[in-house]
């Protein structure tokens, strides 16, 4: 599908794109998409992104967290207490005697 951005160019995205689009935002007939975007890859497609969209707000607040650089250092760590790595992995810490 053809997307013409209002600074004056085209590219194009897929079809699950669109239908992902109109299911979080709205369209106005003759006028487009309502609402912001962002551009982002999947893979090697373009894909547009709506940032009223929960997985862009997901998306977005994990970021936040990682580029926020607040690291816990080894003595903070409560043994039997779970973290979350950066890969949204959990990861629990032995207790160790």
């Amino acid at each position: 599908m053809r997307v013409h951005d209002p600074r004056g160019f085209e590219f194009e995205i897929t079809v699950p794109n669109l239908l992902y689009i109109l299911e979080n935002t709205s369209s106005i007939k003759g006028k487009g998409f309502k609402g912001e975007f962002v551009y982002g890859w999947d893979g090697k497609d373009l894909v547009l992104i709506p940032t009223d969209a929960p997985d862009y707000k997901e998306m977005k607040q994990f970021n936040e967290i990682v580029h926020a650089n607040d690291y816990i250092k080894a003595k903070e760590l409560k043994p039997g207490a779970t973290y979350l790595t950066k890969d949204k992995q959990r990861g629990g810490l032995p207790l160790l005697i």
